[in-house]
């Protein structure tokens, strides 16, 4: 007989933008028939519930928490009244500066940059860490509205099919692991070579200060840390990381006027949570912290290092075996 566990699954949007690089967005009418295949496959817990359930030794045979990261406003506006329709709690876990801010997710402007219709320099030129970055992008540099069009469907499990795809990989990579004031140093040179000053498109616009009130005030909704700026925490001196950490839960705790009691590690792969970083978690005031690494919480689960799942944008049928798979693992 199986030991009782419980899922924890991960989302990032719930929209339908053009494009989705990272394929973060979930359509929100698969997002409602998701709610309506996790009421029917297991009991629904908030993550607090799932904490102290933990605490008490009295894990649900089968169980499920739901999860968002990041904070994009289609959290607020498009995910919370479909998760309150279906009796659904979930956690919005918000990197900070992003809440109220005046630009989109890093990774959001370098798509908009290297990924837009923004004539380039035959040759970007950066400085990464004080080490000099070239990419040669040759007949790439000037992109029409119809070449954007033709690669609106590319992800970063394609190949890369222009050497502006191979530069946006790149560096995705290169900023990762910095601070917030060295990756927008990056950002902010890259823009100068494109001409072009990057806006908060509506289709990709961060959570205001005011929809995570709401969020943070309506029944069955909570809102937990992400960072302060997103970066790979592990990759960051230890003072670093505990900057972040402390940032996020103090922000976020003065913007929703109620405690931060979780978090959820940036990324949160093996690489980008180390135990100076869950270490910095707890004395920072976190009670608990989710991780991105597949299974189930089991009834001796670290606190902070809990599993989570990523989900994609699959149909019903799909999301519910998928769902199976994943309990039967």
């Amino acid at each position: 007989m199986p030991r009782a566990g419980v899922l924890i699954l991960l989302y990032h949007r719930v929209t339908e933008p053009d494009a989705d690089p990272q394929r973060l967005a979930v359509r929100p009418a698969h997002f409602a028939a998701h709610l309506e295949a996790i009421r029917a496959a297991a009991d629904v817990l908030s993550l607090a519930e799932l904490v102290t359930a933990l605490d008490a030794g009295r894990l649900p045979a089968r169980g499920i928490v739901v999860t968002f990261d990041d904070g994009y406003a289609d959290n607020a506006t498009t995910a919370a009244p479909l998760l309150t329709a279906a009796h659904v709690p979930a956690t919005f876990f918000l990197t900070s500066r992003y809440v109220d801010g005046t630009r989109e997710f890093w990774w959001d402007e370098l798509e908009q940059i290297l990924l837009g219709p923004a004539v380039l320099p035959p040759a970007l030129r950066l400085s990464l860490d004080g080490a000099a970055w070239v990419a040669d992008l040759g007949t790439a540099a000037a992109w029409t509205p119809a070449t954007v069009a033709a690669h609106r469907g590319w992800t970063v499990e394609d190949r890369d099919p222009t050497p502006r795809h191979v530069a946006y990989r790149a560096l995705c990579t290169a900023l990762k692991p910095m601070t917030g004031a060295a990756r927008t140093h990056v950002l902010d040179a890259l823009a100068a070579q494109a001409r072009l000053t990057p806006m908060i498109r509506p289709t990709h616009r961060p959570m205001r200060a005011s929809e995570a009130l709401a969020l943070a005030r309506t029944p069955g909704l909570s809102v937990g840390a992400h960072s302060a700026s997103h970066p790979s925490l592990a990759a960051l001196p230890v003072s670093d990381q505990r900057a972040e950490l402390l940032e996020s839960r103090n922000t976020l705790t003065h913007l929703t006027q109620a405690p931060i009691a979780h978090m959820a590690y940036p990324f949160g792969g093996r690489g980008d949570q180390s135990w100076r970083t869950r270490r910095a978690a707890r004395a920072a005031g976190y009670t608990a912290a989710c991780a991105n690494e597949p299974g189930l919480v089991r009834s001796r689960a670290a606190r902070f290092r809990l599993p989570r799942v990523l989900v994609r944008d699959w149909d019903a049928a799909t999301f519910t075996g998928q769902l199976e798979r994943w309990f039967d693992a």
